[in-house]
Formats: structure tokens, C-alpha cells, sequence
């Protein structure tokens, strides 16, 4: 079934080797009853009069926790509230911090028709934006990127340009906001994140990082720009690779 381009959760109220482009669900343990539990997940939501999940959307929270009802709706939850508090962001609320160049989606698609979001450190300069407008930038480009995604993908490519990297741009709470939105918030939606180019100085910020992602972080790979490139269509690498 093919997912909504992005979560349909809303208030009532208001040649590098490269992953493929489906998502990797988890299997289902053997004796589970996917209809039942669709069933009852169906049924948890209906008593909530605050929020609407289509029907992908449903089932890709319920593959992503292995047809568990009870983690399924949890999740769902999570990211209704996640969403609601952040509010719905329209590209003239985040037009401003967008003409920095720091996150953008990638007019063309990898080799594998994902998605690109593209993020340049170096133009994420800590205090020069609230944390709040960063971050309502981000589940802007994410959403975005979601919405572009051709007929047969599902995931998400992420390329973080580390190059120029330095201390005014390494920015934890960012790194936090950003690592709960990937794999909380949007989950199964990211295949594969590149980190190109990274410096020595990037280590520091990596090590805080990588625990947060647990077994995610396999889906993490350090790559020069040449390697970067190798995931591009000929003619279709980002601007900023062109190095």
C-alpha cells in the first residue's frame, strides 16, 4: 500500500552502494493477526475526536511497529502532538532562514528516485535563527521532500554537507530536534544520511550523536564529495558537490 506522501495525521480543529528506495519495515512475528490489529488500531483512533490517520498512513505505523497495537497508537500520538506544536508551517513562515541555503529539498532525485534533502552546516549558524524557526524549517523540507518523492519511492536521501564545519555551527539541541524528527517523528521515512566531507572538528558533535541513534545509525555513512557525486544521476548533482 502506498503511503501518503507525507503522515496524514492532522487536528480536526484546525555508485557508491546505496540502500533501496523502499522502506525497511521490521518482519512481522509469526501469529500476528494484521487484520485484527488494523481493526482495533481503527478503533483506538475513532474515540479520539482530535485527530484523523488515513489509511497508509495507518498501516505504515503498524508495519513500522510490527502489527503492535498498543506501540502503534503510541507513536501515531506522538507524532499528532510532535506536529500540532510545531504548527503548520507554510513556506513564507520559514522563507527567511530558506534563502540562507542551509536546508533545502534537491530539485532532482538520486539515483533511486529519492527524495534529497540537502543540509549545508556551514550556513547553520548557532543563535542566528530561533531554534524554533530552525526547527519549523526543517519539518517544512522534510514534508517537502516527502511530497516530491516519485510513485515508487518511500524514503528519503539526506546529505549533510560538512565541509567548512566549525564551532559557531555545531548546534546540539539542533542535532537532538533533527535525530527525533528523522526517527521518531517520520519513521522508516529516511533510507540512507550521508555525512560528506566531515572534519576532524565534526568528531565532538558525531560522538553526541551517534548513541542518540541507536541501531539507526547504520543507515549513516562518512563519504567524500566524489563518493557524494556517485549518488546522483549524471547532470543532476547539487550545486553545492560541485567541488
Amino acid at each position: 500500500m502506498r503511503v501518503a506522501r507525507r503522515f496524514a495525521i492532522r487536528s480536526t480543529r484546525g555508485r557508491a552502494r546505496v540502500r533501496s528506495s523502499k522502506a525497511d519495515f521490521p518482519p512481522t512475528p509469526p501469529g500476528v493477526d494484521r487484520d485484527a490489529a488494523r481493526t482495533e488500531l481503527k478503533r483506538r483512533l475513532a474515540a479520539r475526536k482530535d485527530l484523523h490517520v488515513d489509511e497508509p498512513t495507518l498501516e505504515w505505523y503498524l508495519k513500522d511497529r510490527r502489527y503492535d497495537v498498543e506501540e502503534a497508537e503510541g507513536k501515531i500520538c506522538d507524532t499528532f502532538k510532535w506536529r500540532r506544536d510545531i504548527g503548520d508551517v507554510q513556506e513564507s513562515d520559514v522563507a527567511e532562514e530558506m534563502a540562507t541555503g542551509k536546508t533545502l529539498v534537491h530539485e532532482h532525485k538520486d539515483i533511486h528516485g529519492r527524495s534529497v534533502l540537502l543540509v549545508n552546516a556551514r550556513k547553520h549558524v548557532v543563535g542566528e535563527f530561533t531554534a524554533r524557526e530552525s526547527q519549523s524549517l526543517l519539518k517544512y523540507s522534510i514534508d517537502k521532500a516527502i511530497d516530491s518523492l516519485d510513485e515508487e519511492a518511500e524514503t528519503l536521501l539526506g546529505v549533510f554537507d560538512l565541509k567548512g564545519f566549525g564551532p559557531k555551527n555545531a548546534d546540539l539541541e539542533y542535532v537532538v530536534f533533527l535525530v527525533d524528527a528523522f526517527f521518531k517523528y517520520y519513521p522508516r521515512r529516511i533510507g540512507e544520511v550521508l555525512l560528506v566531507d566531515a572534519p576532524l572538528i565534526f568528531r565532538p558533535t558525531w560522538m553526541i550523536a551517534k548513541p542518540m541513534l541507536g541501531k539507526y545509525a547504520k543507515l549513516v555513512k562518512f563519504v567524500s564529495v566524489q563518493e557524494a557525486k556517485t549518488y546522483f544521476p549524471t547532470g543532476k548533482v547539487p550545486s553545492s558537490l560541485s567541488r
